[in-house]
């Protein structure tokens, strides 16, 4: 992947906001006051704050910089007139800068500075290229407030104050469960991603390298992922960086000129049916109603986007489900690219909804994030002990009592950001994972298919009668399916089709054939758009295992069909693939009756045996 490759890997190992705020670093000021101090034994007829305040210049910083590294030539002409050295004994300079590596020397992280050459180099070049983009953002700032009287500092603030949290208050976990604001940037994790090219190559990009390289990619992206992949913090994040100034988080340093604008789909999708505009009359509106801005028309807005770089993410294109609507909002997006040619496009997708009917022009490249690894599984739950504990031995013990025992979650679970947040939360309000798995699978279960949409405020395209039997449904679509697979039976789209249609009819939502038909399809089309069933299976093996256990507890336990609760345990217990499901099933009913009849049962069934 040499073409996304980071050409300064040094700088960023070494970070690069070290070296950029070096001469703010306290240690080094110490080396100047050190050197100082002995420099003013030698010649005490020089005042020890007066060496200081010559060396401590901002003028004499660029040049000064280059003691850092050994082969470096300084300038002693340039710093000669910068410098009133006629008040200083001779070859003062020469002294004092030799003095000062030698003391900066005692440090092994500037030791390790001053022997390489190639991270001078690189550094020397992004210092050039920050001083550049300083004057760039300078202008940026001028053109805006006198041509567009667009506020760019209110703008930045406001954009900082939107994004900055994550909180858990949508998720589905229990009343008592307590709830959690964390700040985006103190617990946020780097994913890595899969990058397709027009050639179909696949390439990797690791999480040290994502944000670094994201931008060396010349056209606009779709970033792709499951949900709750973190598509949605992504471009949070991204804006995050760029109104920071981490120069250290991208390779490609001319992003940081780009003025940035996030736009959520499925708001503009209103907008756009409510009051016909476009996305020019959409940003004029945001800006006004979400970030506080005086009105700008459209017209500055377009004039904006000619005048200057924008980078404008588009989130949640798969939350356009009609398939014209999905169609028009296309178009806009590459009509708006096309026309903006100094704008810089990225639209967010989940898989599922980003059909190959319904996908961007060849002017957008793939990105799919992947999900956690074991290392960034174990960087998220440092991250938020960081955040969540005060005390270091008890931060220490929980985090290791946690990785000691996440082998024991379904790796599908843990490797999911959004599911790793909530797991998180659970372990810290019990300061132990759950003994069952009951209350992961039916929080994980019920974050992804109801909690993650409501909080988003989706229109749930189905009929009443669907949705208020949408658990039902699914439970019983799911028991069919376990039974199937258990047995090694393929399930075909027309089966499938066939069994909702019969389930709807059984739990009376209609009794006549062709309504049931039509509804089997509204309910179908609603569940693969929102990436619960796709492809005749379960998205998540997560919701498989609940809905099935929620079926026989809903059919067996609560009709009191003991025996065929008893007859179907008995021909699963030694399955491995019902394992998780029994689990499930125990712990359902030992939550909603307390009965230990079923375990006394199994007990005695195994000793007979």
């Amino acid at each position: 992947m040499t073409d996304l490759a980071f050409p300064e890997k040094k700088l960023i190992d070494y970070g690069y906001k070290t070296i950029i705020d070096i001469f703010k670093d306290s240690k080094f000021t110490k080396c100047i006051k050190q050197v100082s101090k002995e420099l003013s034994k030698k010649y005490p007829m020089i005042d020890e704050s007066h060496i200081n305040s010559l060396f401590m210049k901002k003028e004499i910083s660029k040049e000064l910089f280059k003691v850092f590294f050994a082969k470096a030539d300084i300038n002693l002409l340039d710093l000669s007139d910068k410098i009133d050295i006629d008040t200083l004994p001779p070859n003062f300079l020469n002294e004092f800068i030799k003095n000062l590596k030698d003391e900066l020397l005692k440090d092994k992280n500037f030791n390790k500075i001053f022997s390489d050459n190639e991270l001078y180099e690189a550094t020397l070049n992004i210092n050039f290229n920050i001083e550049n983009i300083a004057k760039d953002l300078n202008e940026i700032k001028n053109i805006l407030s006198k041509d567009y009287e667009f506020n760019f500092e209110q703008y930045v603030k406001a954009l900082k104050n939107n994004i900055k949290t994550v909180h858990n208050v949508e998720l589905g976990v229990k009343n008592h469960i307590k709830k959690f604001r964390k700040e985006l940037n103190n617990i946020y994790v780097k994913p890595s991603f899969l990058y397709s090219r027009e050639n179909n190559e696949i390439l990797q990009i690791d999480e040290s390298e994502n944000f670094i390289n994201l931008f060396d990619i010349e056209k606009n992206i779709v970033i792709l992922g499951n949900p709750g992949a973190g598509k949605s913090i992504l471009t949070k994040y991204i804006i995050y960086l760029i109104i920071n100034k981490n120069y250290n988080e991208f390779n490609n340093k001319k992003i940081f000129t780009f003025l940035p604008f996030r736009v959520e789909l499925r708001k503009y999708h209103s907008f756009k049916n409510s009051k016909k505009g476009n996305i020019l009359e959409y940003l004029s509106v945001l800006l006004t109603d979400e970030y506080g801005l005086r009105r700008i028309n459209e017209s500055k807005i377009e004039k904006i986007l000619n005048s200057i770089n924008s980078l404008v993410l588009f989130d949640g294109f798969d939350e356009i489900f009609d398939i014209e609507d999905k169609i028009n909002i296309k178009n806009d997006i590459e009509n708006f690219a096309n026309l903006y040619d100094k704008s810089k496009i990225i639209v967010t997708s989940r898989f599922i909804g980003y059909d190959e009917d319904v996908k961007l022009n060849d002017d957008f490249d793939k990105i799919s994030i992947k999900n956690f690894n074991d290392k960034q599984i174990e960087k998220y739950i440092k991250n938020w002990y960081e955040t969540e504990e005060l005390d270091e031995q008890t931060k220490q013990e929980e985090v290791k009592e946690f990785l000691s025992k996440k082998e024991e979650l379904d790796k599908e679970l843990i490797s999911n950001p959004l599911l790793l947040f909530l797991i998180v939360i659970l372990y810290r309000n019990n300061l132990k994972l759950p003994e069952s798995k009951l209350e992961i699978y039916e929080s994980c279960t019920k974050t992804l298919v109801d909690k993650w949409d409501d909080n988003k405020k989706l229109k749930i395209d189905i009929p009443e009668e669907l949705k208020t039997k949408k658990e039902s449904i699914l439970a019983n679509l799911a028991f069919w399916s376990y039974e199937n697979k258990s047995e090694k039976i393929n399930i075909t789209h027309k089966q499938t089709n066939f069994q909702v249609t019969k389930i709807l009819q059984e739990l009376e939502i209609t009794k006549d054939l062709n309504e049931a038909e039509k509804l089997t399809e509204d309910f179908m089309n609603y569940i693969e758009k929102r990436s619960i069933y796709f492809d005749n299976a379960f998205t998540h093996k997560t919701f498989w295992e609940y809905y099935t256990a929620l079926w026989i507890y809903q059919n067996y336990e609560l009709e009191h069909e003991i025996e065929k609760r008893d007859e179907l345990i008995s021909k699963y217990i030694d399955n491995p693939f019902w394992f998780i499901v029994l689990e499930l099933l125990i712990a359902i009913i030992d939550e909603n009756i307390g009965s230990n009849k079923i375990m006394n049962k199994l007990i005695d069934k195994q000793i007979k045996i």
